[in-house]
């Protein structure tokens, strides 16, 4: 009887939708679940009833930012037996992204939402649990600080911020290498940055993800004064002859400061 036969319909609509699923490259979501749409003729073949449910496939928890998701629907009668969906309309409750006519979800940005789908068959509707994108792998990175400008003898703690295609943060870098150029200063594994010649420079982070990234002017200037040289420092003179001599102010580092000639009180012994 026919009571026998809709289970058998429905199986083999199962079975068709299985089949179907396979083989769109480059591309997750329902052909991952090992479903897809069915045709237009195997669907009108194993039809049995007016449309009254929809449900979304494939069910998802966690989705990547940078890919893309197929979805599609089972619909069904009141007994649970295959029924033509009707014109299908898809939409979304998330913050960014698009999904097309077929169902075709494309994602942005990060955060948690729904997708959701409408029948003109007496506006019958389906929407899936709330899940969540998260960030895609990191492609890029920028340094923060990306400029400074930093005494001799003091240290400055640099980071590096990762991004995926889209713009999303992503936390995870891989392995990071930090260096400077010009012979600035030195940077250790951890970002920390110690200035030591006055020039400018800049900071490079790379990632062995395959990206790096570079700072911005870093300028060291010259730290505290830390002792005054008189130039030259030993003289054999003549009497009644001058001589002219500097007084030079430098920091810890031996960074010439300043020129403190006609700043000082000069005398003899």
């Amino acid at each position: 009887g026919r009571e026998d036969r809709a289970p058998v319909a429905h199986a083999a609509l199962v079975v068709a939708l299985l089949v179907r699923g396979q083989g769109r490259e480059g591309m997750l979501g329902a052909e991952d679940a090992g479903v897809a749409q069915v045709g237009d003729e195997a669907l009108g073949a194993l039809e049995t009833g007016t449309l009254a449910s929809l449900e979304i496939i494939p069910v998802l928890d966690t989705i990547s930012a940078d890919s893309q998701y197929q979805f599609t629907v089972i619909a069904s009668d009141s007994a649970g037996n295959p029924a033509s969906p009707g014109n299908l309309t898809w939409s979304h409750t998330f913050t960014t992204g698009s999904i097309d006519s077929t169902g075709l979800f494309t994602p942005n940005g990060i955060g948690g939402g729904r997708i959701e789908v409408i029948s003109d068959i007496d506006g019958i509707s389906a929407q899936t649990d709330p899940f969540y994108i998260r960030a895609g792998a990191p492609v890029s990175m920028a340094i923060s600080p990306d400029t400074l400008t930093i005494a001799v003898g003091n240290t400055h703690d640099f980071s590096a911020t990762g991004f995926d295609k889209n713009g999303n943060e992503v936390s995870d870098l891989g392995i990071l290498t930090w260096s400077v150029t010009n012979d600035i200063g030195e940077i250790d594994a951890a970002g920390r940055f110690t200035a030591h010649r006055v020039d400018t420079g800049a900071v490079i982070a790379a990632s062995d993800l395959g990206f790096e990234t570079t700072t911005g002017s870093i300028i060291v200037i010259p730290g505290a004064p830390a002792y005054l040289q008189v130039i030259p420092a030993t003289n054999i003179v003549q009497t009644l002859q001058s001589y002219q001599y500097a007084a030079l102010i430098y920091d810890i580092d031996s960074n010439l400061i300043a020129d403190y000639t006609d700043s000082v009180t000069w005398s003899t012994t």
